[in-house]
């Protein structure tokens, strides 16, 4: 049993790499490339943009794993049944159970890469490829604006806005910080920036204050002023990131920050379980791809790629809309997750259940 264990292994390896590298081409050619060609074209440097492109690459990569495991379990199981391979283990009393054994193990080791590389891989790397756009920023992208509201009662009583943040400086560039009360402005601030001071608060230079009076408003100028924001930069940074960039933990963190200033965190929370439902589609995926490997077809690899890329389309489709019903608060974000690879799971079992004997 190790021998067949191995074998069918080494089926399913060289597919799942080839399935990494189709996919990872695929989806570069979406929306990735045309961006920096974008970047290049507004006069980024060279290096910069081939910089952007490596670091770019783990994001799009970690996506491409549960794909390539449906592929490989759909390319790999289409060989040895046409081949005959599967009939002669079936001659030879081993059940369709046992031959996917070796299928999932795969499946569990592409969940376990896949949740691996979204947390110590692309967080890091994800915030190099900010950094470089926050340095060419100046000359070819535009800046990426901070906004941090405040909520007591469900009632908006503070709110930071910024058109950059620095993430080497710990310092927000033209920023606006507004106060409100029962709903109305009572006065504003802006500065040309704002610094943490590494014990809580903000100091903001070079800016003017503005409260409304009976006769307009009444305005002062200061060079510096401190504020305190209930924000660290770190939590800054953490707003600036797209969600799916962050680790586990530090989504965690922020959904506890956006909850304790009474922001909305649903879309978040979805995100947060994503964390755990995208390494779990691997599997999904290898209990789909092994049964209609044995189904009769021809047309090999471009056959197995073609069907993978009509499963994946749909699979994710259906993740989007759940995921927008989600965000809205029309179902819970666990289910909005969870609810594709539940069906995805039940969708597996059944075709294995029904799978040629």
């Amino acid at each position: 049993m190790r021998l067949l264990d191995r074998y069918i292994f080494k089926q399913l390896a060289p597919s799942f790499a080839w399935g990494v590298g189709a996919f990872t081409v695929l989806m570069l050619g979406t929306q990735t490339l045309y961006d920096l060609a974008k970047l290049a074209a507004q006069g980024a440097p060279f290096g910069a943009i081939i910089r952007l492109f490596l670091l770019g690459l783990p994001s799009i990569i970690v996506l491409t794993f549960p794909m390539a495991t449906l592929l490989a379990a759909l390319l790999g199981f289409t060989r040895l049944s046409s081949e005959n391979e599967i009939s002669a283990l079936y001659a030879s009393g081993i059940s369709l159970y046992r031959v996917l054994v070796p299928v999932i193990a795969m499946a569990i080791l592409a969940a376990v890469l896949t949740f691996a590389f979204n947390e110590k891989v692309v967080p890091v790397t994800s915030a190099s490829a900010y950094e470089i756009r926050s340095e060419i920023s100046k000359s070819a992208a535009p800046k990426r604006a901070v906004i941090m509201p405040e909520y007591e009662a469900n009632e908006l009583t503070r709110l930071v806005v910024a058109q950059h943040f620095n993430r080497r400086r710990q310092t927000m560039e033209l920023v606006t910080f507004f106060v409100f009360k029962h709903g109305k402005l009572v006065g504003y601030v802006e500065a040309q920036e704002a610094q943490y001071d590494g014990a809580g608060k903000w100091i903001f230079r070079k800016g003017t204050t503005v409260v409304p009076g009976e006769r307009g408003y009444l305005t002062a100028g200061f060079e510096q002023q401190t504020f305190a924001l209930h924000r660290t930069p770190a939590q800054v940074a953490q707003l600036q990131a797209k969600p799916e960039n962050l680790s586990f933990r530090q989504l965690q963190q922020l959904i506890a920050t956006q909850e304790r200033l009474g922001v909305d965190t649903l879309e978040l929370q979805v995100r947060l379980h994503d964390k755990i439902a995208l390494p779990f589609a691997c599997l999904v995926f290898a209990l789909i791809g092994a049964p209609l490997g044995l189904r009769p077809h021809r047309g090999g690899s471009a056959l197995g790629l073609g069907l993978s890329i009509l499963i994946i389309f749909a699979f994710y489709v259906f993740g989007h809309y759940m995921h927008i019903l989600g965000a809205s608060g029309s179902v819970s974000p666990a289910v909005a997750s969870w609810l594709p690879n539940i069906v995805g799971l039940a969708a597996g079992i059944g075709l294995s259940i029904k799978a040629p004997k």
